[in-house]
């Protein structure tokens, strides 16, 4: 089949985008392995619900994403690997709904290379190969404006109402997502002054019933749930939910480029001039489809840049957008008439954003994160009746079959007493690891004056983007440069007992 052949066929072109998508967030899917707290608290919030603790769905305050992980375990059994399937398949339809995006808001080539550039995006491939919540509030925040974008093009009430359903189910996933009314409201405002909807009462009657359905539908769902939750919740998780630590973030001029750099670090450099030039093409047309994409994506960009918080994840939301106006942008290049120079610079900037995206995407297609499964696993097979452990979350999904309940080694405040009462109970091994290394006497001494009955190479986990958090990036960048903070440390209880 020629090229230009190839090109036409768009419906094959879309299934080839989708096969790229797959095989990029399913490679070597059951080595990934959970390295972040979160995650593992997510899947074991899964776990305990299919063992009939149905409160625990709500950990997190994200029951739409656990929910997604329970039909995982469901699927394909209690393995890791079951919630990196689900994250990684909703990865994939995100890339089909841009696809629609871009067709809707303008034309179908538009939506091809929007649906190209996410699919190869190492930001996105990244996050749909994790157990966080992003890419499942992405699905829904771009199935949301996508529905809402319909109701606008059709002057559908019925679209109006599923939109304000999904923009509930946002909510579910997790309660920052809710952000998406508000891009709804301030694309309703701008289309209001534009159009001059307040001097005319059909439009005004019109654009009116259109907000208000969908707001209407988010409050009286969010507020039932959210009260329910309250209601029938255990006091000690509505605590834990609550206990929003905001401490490190605050408003600040110093993070200002941080998430446009992240374009290039997890992109590419085309990917964000590409974007820039999507931007000026959305201030110069001013389209519907325009004026949603630069509210839906510079409101997430100005606002987190501004609020200095310092999480590649918390900008996931706005990764549909930014794909979409990069689009716009390419395509800026083709239309430039010089000489018919157009085509070349456009062929020449897409093939340099495949080869750059596809090589930054490597090493996270590649790369697995298996030292702490490796550790439950080494303490199983060594009899293991308790785990003191440093990462919590991790293992309270992997070690939660245990007699004992797993101990987090910060409560023991640096005090041997404390670890050899907890021997006396019938604890069996310790596991360390960087997160104990960075602040904690106790594990400094444990690490550096006994050999470890198992040592695990961790590295992978130093270099993990979800690890980036206020005040703690440069923490990473001096840790990564001392061996001892790379590996996970599984001591017997037994053995350090005969030594302290």
């Amino acid at each position: 089949m020629k090229l230009d052949k190839l090109m036409k066929n768009r419906k094959l072109l879309l299934i080839l985008i989708l096969i790229l998508a797959i095989g990029l967030r399913f490679y070597n899917i059951t080595e990934i392995g959970i390295d972040q707290w979160d995650e593992g608290e997510y899947l074991d919030a899964a776990e305990s619900f299919l063992e009939g603790k149905w409160q625990w769905l709500g950990i997190g305050l994200k029951p739409l994403h656990n929910a997604g992980l329970v039909m995982g375990i469901l699927l394909f059994g209690n393995y890791d690997y079951s919630g990196f399937i689900v994250t990684a398949a909703l990865g994939v339809l995100t890339v089909l709904i841009v696809y629609f995006l871009g067709k809707e808001f303008f034309d179908e080539k538009t939506g091809l290379l929007a649906a190209f550039i996410l699919a190869i995006m190492e930001y996105h491939i990244y996050f749909s190969r994790a157990l966080f919540s992003d890419v499942t509030s992405t699905f829904f925040v771009s199935m949301t404006i996508l529905l809402y974008f319909i109701s606008v093009k059709k002057a559908s009430k019925m679209f109006a109402l599923l939109a304000g359903i999904f923009a509930s189910l946002c909510f579910l996933v997790r309660i920052n997502a809710i952000a998406v009314v508000f891009i709804i409201l301030f694309a309703e405002l701008i289309f209001a002054i534009r159009d001059k909807a307040f001097f005319d009462k059909k439009i005004f009657k019109e654009r009116f019933a259109r907000f208000l359905i969908i707001f209407s539908v988010v409050c009286v769902f969010c507020f039932s749930v959210f009260n329910a939750y309250l209601f029938f919740a255990p006091s000690n998780l509505v605590e834990v939910q609550f206990g929003i630590n905001t401490g490190q973030a605050g408003l600040s001029l110093d993070y200002g480029t941080f998430y446009l750099e992240q374009l290039v670090i997890l992109g590419s450099p085309i990917l964000l001039l590409a974007f820039l030039l999507g931007v000026f093409k959305g201030f110069e047309s001013r389209k519907n489809g325009d004026i949603i994409l630069l509210i839906w994506s510079l409101s997430i960009l100005i606002f987190f840049s501004l609020y200095g918080f310092k999480r590649y994840r918390i900008f996931m939301m706005a990764l549909p957008a930014i794909a979409i106006l990069a689009s716009r942008g390419l395509f800026m290049l083709k239309n430039i008439n010089f000489k018919k120079i157009g085509n070349k610079l456009f062929l020449v900037a897409v093939l340099l954003l495949a080869i750059t995206s596809l090589y930054a995407s490597y090493d996270t297609v590649a790369s697995s994160s298996t030292a702490y499964r490796d550790a439950a696993e080494f303490v199983r097979l060594d009899g293991g009746q308790g785990v003191i452990v440093s990462q919590l979350g991790i293992f309270q999904y992997y070690s939660n079959e245990k007699p004992l309940p797993v101990v987090f080694f910060d409560n023991l405040n640096n005090s041997e007493i404390k670890l050899e009462k907890l021997y006396n109970e019938g604890y069996s091994h310790l596991i360390l690891d960087y997160r104990a290394l960075q602040y904690n006497e106790l594990a400094h001494k444990i690490v550096n004056s006994f050999e470890p009955a198992k040592k695990i190479d961790n590295t992978a986990t130093l270099f993990d983007p979800a690890i980036a958090n206020p005040g703690l990036i440069e923490d990473f960048e001096e840790m990564r440069k001392n061996e001892i903070y790379h590996y996970v440390y599984v001591y017997r209880l037994a053995d350090l007992m005969e030594s302290i």
